[in-house]
């Protein structure tokens, strides 16, 4: 009986698949020289052979950093900065998690 209840009070838009669109932002990374030779990305992994990867494509402006290296204070000078921790499976969920969490926290005060 509570199943059946349950699925009574069910939305019908509750099993519906969502995809998503992004749509580019005026003055955002695709006006910029983001994909230009002189492009200086922070790529930040806990993986160096997808950092090694990563910088091929680029550009050899581009600079690698662990997680727990991240020059945090020095954000605003790369173009671009680009983190793929936790993708490897080699870092803790947990500390991903954190890791974005510092990252975002800095961002703001790198665009002053």
């Amino acid at each position: 009986q509570i199943k059946k209840a349950m699925e009574s009070q069910a939305a019908e838009d509750d099993q519906k698949l969502y995809e998503v669109e992004w749509t580019p932002l005026a003055g955002s990374a695709d006006d910029d020289n983001t994909g230009s030779e002189d492009a200086k990305w922070l790529v930040i992994s806990d993986d160096a052979k997808l950092s090694k990867e990563l910088k091929k494509e680029l550009g050899e402006a581009t600079v690698s950093a662990s997680p727990g290296k991240v020059p945090l204070d020095a954000l605003g000078d790369f173009t671009g900065v680009l983190s793929a921790v936790g993708m490897s499976g080699k870092t803790k969920a947990l500390d991903a998690l954190d890791h974005v969490l510092q990252l975002m926290k800095a961002l703001p005060k790198s665009a002053d």
